[in-house]
């Protein structure tokens, strides 16, 4: 009988951010269930291609698990699942054949937060062969999502922060 195999991480991304990790991670695990316009959709699904093209999202379940089901402006549906962590302060999002990105919020110094983007290749049986391929394209788009997630963080953690 063999072992299940463990998922493998592709990359890791980290960004520091401004406001602190308390903040932050308030700010990243907000997650409730409803129907969301794409802009207005939890931070964490802002990751990876999962709100390419959307046009509504969904979530279904919760606290700690939501069902996430995306509407493309083209028809096409797109689904996956939303994990919160919270003793981690972390946030998954898993696709449906390859990808699963662990988004992470750590305390960095002066009060700051470091996001760290972990992406994991879960593809199941020959498609783990397949995964690297597709991903190539991704990572660069990781790393800019990554980044507009914290620049969202900073801003408004400033916006409220002033309005205090």
């Amino acid at each position: 009988m063999s072992a299940a195999r463990l998922p493998k991480r592709l990359w890791t991304h980290a960004v520091e951010t401004a406001v602190s990790p308390e903040w932050a991670w308030r700010r990243l695990s907000d997650i409730r269930a409803g129907r969301w316009a794409p802009d207005d959709a939890p931070l964490a699904l802002h990751s990876g291609e999962t709100l390419t093209g959307a046009e509504a999202v969904e979530l279904v379940g919760g606290p700690g698990r939501f069902a996430v089901t995306v509407t493309r402006k083209s028809g096409e549906v797109g689904r996956c699942t939303l994990e919160v962590n919270a003793p981690v302060r972390s946030v998954a999002v898993q696709g449906e054949w390859w990808f699963r990105g662990e988004l992470r919020v750590e305390p960095a110094a002066l009060d700051r937060s470091r996001l760290v983007l972990e992406v994991f290749n879960v593809a199941p049986g020959w498609g783990r062969h397949l995964a690297p391929l597709v991903a190539r394209g991704v990572r660069a788009r990781t790393r800019a999502d990554l980044e507009a997630i914290a620049a969202r963080l900073q801003a408004e953690g400033t916006v409220t922060a002033s309005a205090s």
